[in-house]
């Protein structure tokens, strides 16, 4: 009966441990914090939404550089709401010339 015992904590300790680095994997795609400064249009290739409560714990957009850099942005400000239509702008061109003119290099599809 103790074989029994200590295989289920053993079991119950493997479980423990999978879930705990998965949970703070999860962590580290996520922005844990936001900066109010603008982001110059020049600098970026993209952006995603980060949704709260989707694994992350707040609501941000976050935006990619043309060095590979996410930069966290809140979701509200008009500025970042003008660098999304921005960026959507720009990549639909690129879009439309193939990719080609040297200014659609790096641009994330």
């Amino acid at each position: 009966m103790t074989s029994y015992a200590s295989a289920f904590c053993l079991g119950l300790l493997c479980l423990f441990c999978c879930s705990s680095v998965t949970q703070g994997e999860q962590a580290l795609d996520c922005c844990l914090k936001v900066s109010q400064a603008p982001i110059p249009k020049r600098i970026v290739k993209g952006y995603e939404k980060q949704v709260k409560g989707q694994g992350c714990d707040i609501n941000a957009v976050v935006f990619t550089s043309l060095r590979n850099r996410k930069l966290c942005a809140p979701t509200n400000p008009s500025w970042v709401k003008d660098l999304m239509v921005a960026v959507d702008t720009k990549l639909k061109w690129c879009r439309e010339k193939s990719f080609r003119p040297k200014r659609c290099q790096g641009l994330q599809e």
